[in-house]
């Protein structure tokens, strides 16, 4: 029976490998196709704003802004369907993960109605990562948290070291929707989603680029309270062994 069992576990798991890849394939070849005519909607649109800065009257600069919001949207989604259908190696430098949450809140448009508390903690030593991938994981992550929030709330963002592990950690809390018990397990499946906008992507691709450090990533979560995802990545333990012998010459 455990022979049979597990045959068929391995036989399920083949043929989602399979079925994953195929939809990777037709997303990647979508996504090309989509991008042409989205960059002509932004050039047009840029094209146009130009020439009724000042003339145009607020309806249209709003109605603009909007096509301008949604062209990015969209394009996000193609940079998600690319992303999951290539294994993009990582390019492994020594860097800080503080700039790349930064640049992350930079790309990710936090409306009014959302608070944030940021609590980026100092002096904490580089990881050996990618830092693309590094922002991809927080502009993902700071996303669910705003669209988890339609009604306004706080978006918690802290980093700090995690020395028991020897890693560094990233949290990103928001005082959302929350998601079910039953969910959770799910969350970060490919292409599962409870939103009406979305395609179930950016989670599954945060877990993809974590775990591609050595790291991992999982989820604190109560309905109508909010979720808390935790980004945990190693440090490089030749930066670790730097930091210790400077701070015990310090410490002499």
């Amino acid at each position: 029976m455990r022979d049979i069992t597990g045959r068929k576990e391995m036989e399920k798991k083949l043929a989602r490998s399979e079925r994953l890849a195929t939809i990777g394939e037709f997303s990647s070849g979508m996504a090309h196709e989509l991008r042409q005519p989205l960059g002509v909607i932004n050039n047009s649109v840029y094209y146009i704003g130009t020439k009724l800065k000042d003339i145009a009257q607020e309806k249209v600069k709003k109605h603009l802004a909007i096509l301008d919001k949604e062209v990015k949207h969209a394009n996000r989604l193609i940079s998600d369907l690319l992303d999951f259908a290539r294994v993009d190696e990582p390019e492994f430098k020594d860097c800080h993960v503080n700039p790349a949450v930064e640049e992350a809140l930079f790309s990710v448009e936090i409306p009014p109605n959302i608070k944030l508390k940021k609590e980026l903690k100092e002096g904490i030593p580089m990881v050996h990562a990618d830092i693309y991938q590094i922002q991809r994981i927080c502009v993902n992550l700071i996303s669910n948290a705003v669209s988890a929030m339609p009604e306004g709330g706080c978006l918690e963002i802290k980093t700090d070291e995690d020395k028991t592990e020897a890693c560094i950690e990233i949290r990103i809390a928001d005082t959302g929707e929350g998601i079910p018990k039953e969910n959770i397990e799910k969350a970060f499946e490919p292409f599962f989603t409870t939103k009406a906008r979305g395609i179930g992507l950016g989670l599954s691709l945060s877990k993809k680029y974590v775990e591609a450090h050595g790291g991992r990533i999982y989820v604190e979560s109560e309905v109508d309270k909010g979720s808390t995802f935790i980004v945990k990545l190693p440090i490089n333990p030749f930066l670790l062994k730097k930091k210790n012998t400077a701070e015990n010459k310090k410490l002499t």
